[in-house]
C-alpha cells in the first residue's frame, strides 16, 4: 500500500472506471462524508480529513478483502473530488447504467452485447449469500443476495447485485416470454431454450440454461453474434496445425473431431473448416442453428421433447437421399449421434463433429464411452483426426508488463520457458477498457490419424501415443501456448490457469532446467 502525490487536476482522474463491487459500494455510501473514490482495480481516491482516518483504513480492509490486493492510495484535492463527480464523461455514466438493479431481459441483454460480453450468468438466490461470506458480515449485510456476473474472454466479473424478485423475473420472462425462450419451464428441473434476438441490424443466437440450486436457480445465457464468422486462418492455429486440418478436409470419407471444453471456440473453428469447403454439397445438422454459411444446408435437429430419437432417426435414414459430400453431426454427446456420425463416416462421407474433452487422449477415451469401438476407432479411413483446443485471454499489447510485478515468478518463468514474456496488467488502459486483455486466441494441438496411431490404439496404449506427438514434433497445447507466449500474445499464468502447469512432463526439451545455485527457490508464489 503505497501513497501518492496528491492530485489536484481532475484530468488526471476522469478516466478511471469506479468499482462495482457490492462491498466496497455499499461501505462507500453508507459513509458519503467520505469523500472517496475506488476505481475497478481496487485503487483508492480520497479527500484527507484528519477526523476520518478509521472510516478510510475500514475501507482499506474491505477493499483487500474483496480484490484480494493491497490498492494503490492517491490523495485528492476536495475539488478535484467534486469536479469528478459533477463532470464524468457521459460514455462511462452511460456504460455503467446499463446494468441495474431494476433491469429487465431486454436491458440485460443490451448491456451484455455491447460490452461484447459471451455469457451471462445470472443467480436466482433466495437467501443472502456474498462471493463465500456470511450475510452476518458487517460489510454484507442488506444486500441482495441475487447477482449477474458477465464472462468475457473467459474473465468472469461481477456486473450487478438485484433483488430475487428481480433476478426471478428476469429468468421467467426469458425463457417464457414470446419475445425470447417462448417455452414452458419448471423451477424444479433443468431448463434449455434458445431465440434470435436482433440488435443494431445485427443477429444474435442466445442460449438458455438453467438448473435448480440450493437457493434457487442459476441461470446461463450463452451469446454468440450469428454474423461473426472467422476465417480459418484467423482462428489462431500454427501454419503446422492449419497443414494437419487441411489434409483432413482435403479428404472425402472418414470422422473428423474438434474437441474442447464449454467456450473454447469449437463451433467457431468447425463453421471456419465447412465455410473452406466451397465446392461441396453439405448438410449440417445443428441444435440449434447458429451461423449459417452460403454453401451449407443447415438442419435444425431438436433433441428434446418425447419424440426426439424417432426425428434424428427419420432425419439420418433421410441424409443419404439428399446427396451431400460431407456432414455435419453438430456435437456429439450421445451414443445415437456418435452412431450416426460413426455410420455416415464408413459409407464413405466425410463426417464432422465437436466434442467435449480437454487434450486429445482424452477425446479418444470420450469416443469410446460414446460408443465408438476401439476396433471401429482403428480401422482404415474411419478416424481421420483430432483437434483439442481452449481459449486463451490474450493480453492487451499497449499496457502489458514486461516484467511480473513479483520478482521470483518473473525470475521462474525466465528460466524455465526461456525467451521473451509478457504479463497481463491488472490495471489495464483505454484500450483495452482497464481489464489488461484484449481478446482471446486458440492454443491447441491436432493429431492426424495414421497406421502408427491406429496400432496404439488397438494396444490402448495412451501413454505411446503421448510419446509419439514428441518423436514426431507435433505441437501439444503447451507446445502451442509457449510459442504464443514468446510472441507477447498471452500471459504464462494465465495459460496455466487455463490449461496445467508448465512443467519437463508436458514441455519435455522446451523445458529449461534450474541452474543449481538457484535451487527451488525461484517460483514463490506462483
Amino acid at each position: 500500500m503505497a501513497e501518492q502525490q496528491i492530485i489536484t487536476d481532475v484530468t488526471q482522474i476522469l478516466d478511471i472506471e469506479l468499482t462495482t463491487v457490492t462491498a466496497i459500494v455499499s461501505y462507500i455510501k453508507r459513509h458519503e462524508e467520505l469523500h472517496t473514490l475506488v476505481s475497478a482495480s481496487g485503487d483508492i481516491y480520497y479527500v484527507s480529513n484528519k477526523e476520518r482516518p478509521r472510516i478510510v483504513n475500514q475501507l482499506v480492509r474491505i477493499v483487500i478483502k474483496a480484490t484480494g490486493w493491497s490498492p494503490t492510495i492517491f490523495e485528492i484535492t476536495e475539488s478535484v473530488y467534486q469536479s469528478y463527480k459533477g463532470k464524468i464523461d457521459s460514455t462511462r455514466s452511460q456504460k455503467s447504467a446499463l446494468v441495474t438493479p431494476n433491469m429487465g431481459v431486454e436491458e440485460l441483454l443490451i448491456s451484455a452485447i455491447s460490452d461484447g460480453v459471451s455469457d451471462i450468468h445470472l443467480h436466482v438466490w433466495q437467501e443472502s449469500f456474498i462471493e463465500g461470506r456470511s450475510a452476518s458480515d458487517n460489510e454484507q449485510q442488506n444486500i441482495s443476495s441475487s447477482w449477474i456476473r458477465f464472462r468475457k474472454h473467459q474473465i468472469l466479473v461481477s456486473a450487478a447485485r438485484i433483488s430475487y424478485e428481480g433476478a426471478y423475473n428476469i429468468y421467467r420472462a426469458a425463457f417464457t416470454s414470446e419475445l425470447y425462450g417462448c417455452t414452458n419451464i419448471d423451477d424444479r428441473k433443468s431448463n434449455d431454450a434458445s431465440f434470435q434476438y436482433h440488435h443494431q441490424g445485427k443477429r444474435f443466437l442466445v442460449r438458455l440454461a438453467s438448473l435448480p440450486e440450493a437457493r434457487g436457480t442459476t441461470m446461463t445465457f450463452r451469446i454468440r453474434n450469428a454474423e461473426d464468422r472467422v476465417d480459418l486462418i484467423d482462428c489462431g492455429y500454427s501454419s503446422k496445425q492449419l497443414d494437419i486440418i487441411d489434409h483432413f478436409t482435403n479428404r472425402n470419407a472418414g470422422l473428423l473431431v474438434i474437441g474442447g471444453p464449454t467456450n473454447s471456440g469449437k463451433s467457431t473453428a468447425l463453421t471456419a473448416i465447412l465455410a473452406q469447403m466451397t465446392d461441396r454439397a453439405i448438410l449440417s445438422y445443428e441444435d440449434p442453428v447458429e451461423v449459417l454459411l452460403p454453401n451449407v444446408s443447415h438442419i435444425q435437429m431438436r433433441r428434446d421433447g418425447a419424440d426426439a430419437e424417432q426425428a434424428i432417426r427419420e432425419l439420418m435414414l433421410q441424409t443419404m437421399r439428399m446427396d451431400p459430400d460431407v456432414i455435419n453431426a453438430g456435437e456429439l454427446r450421445d451414443e445415437l449421434m456418435m452412431s450416426f456420425s460413426k455410420e455416415k463416416a464408413t459409407e464413405g462421407k466425410l463426417t464432422t463433429g465437436t466434442i467435449h474433452c480437454g487434450r486429445i487422449i482424452m477425446c479418444l477415451n470420450r469416443l469410446l464411452q460414446l460408443g465408438m469401438s476401439i476396433d471401429e476407432m482403428a480401422a482404415p479411413d474411419a478416424l481421420l483426426g483430432i483437434v483439442a483446443q481452449k481459449l486463451i485471454p490474450v493480453i492487451c499489447k499497449d499496457c502489458a508488463l514486461p516484467e511480473h510485478p513479483e520478482p521470483k515468478i518473473h525470475n521462474y518463468y525466465q528460466t524455465h520457458l526461456g525467451g521473451e514474456i509478457n504479463y497481463r496488467n491488472p490495471e489495464g488502459c483505454n484500450s483495452c477498457g482497464n481489464t489488461g486483455i484484449s481478446g482471446q486466441m486458440v492454443t491447441s494441438e491436432s493429431l492426424a490419424i495414421n497406421s502408427a496411431i491406429r496400432a496404439l490404439i488397438m494396444q490402448k496404449d495412451w501413454l505411446a501415443i503421448a510419446d509419439y506427438f514428441w518423436d514426431q514434433e507435433i505441437e501439444t497445447l503447451h507446445v502451442d501456448a509457449l510459442m504464443k507466449i514468446h510472441q507477447g500474445k498471452l500471459d504464462p499464468q494465465m495459460v496455466e490457469q487455463r490449461i496445467d502447469s508448465f512443467d519437463s512432463d508436458n514441455l519435455r526439451h522446451y523445458w529449461h532446467k534450474e541452474k543449481p545455485e538457484q535451487g527451488n527457490k525461484l517460483r514463490g508464489s506462483v
